[in-house]
């Protein structure tokens, strides 16, 4: 067992070894959406980052109380690290494909910039439709 933990350790002080980072959010078309809690349509966005790599989980959701219908339309893309421009980190699709997504992490942003929101992701679709959605930050 003692072995085991000095490998651990080993490993962790060389930093061979990445955690996962999950977070989940809620994406709305408008950066700073009005949302009615009572009937809350909205994207939810599992993104899941280990080093440069990563996986973004997308389906669409509704909360609250209204009767209304949206389908789920689950989506999952692999994502890797592109770019880094002033702390913000812009992920992108891995392969080629009719549907894409490229996702933009502003948290860690150093520049005194305004953003649109914290995380901004952009969804293109087949036939050249593209929407850009925005995390709701308070």
């Amino acid at each position: 067992m003692r072995e085991i933990i000095l490998a651990l350790f080993a490993m962790l002080s060389a930093g061979s070894v990445a955690f996962a980072n999950t977070e989940v959010f809620k994406l709305y078309p408008m950066p700073d959406a009005i949302v009615n809690q009572s009937c809350d349509i909205h994207t939810k966005l599992l993104l899941e980052v280990v080093g440069n790599i990563g996986t973004a989980k997308l389906s669409d959701h509704v909360g609250g109380f209204c009767e209304i219908f949206v389908p789920e339309n689950k989506r999952s893309y692999q994502l890797v690290l592109k770019e880094t421009n002033c702390g913000s980190k812009t992920y992108q699709q891995t392969e080629d494909a009719v549907e894409a997504i490229e996702v933009i992490d502003n948290r860690s942003r150093l520049c005194e910039d305004i953003v649109q929101a914290l995380i901004v992701l952009k969804e293109y679709g087949p036939q050249g439709t593209e929407r850009e959605l925005y995390s709701k930050d308070l």
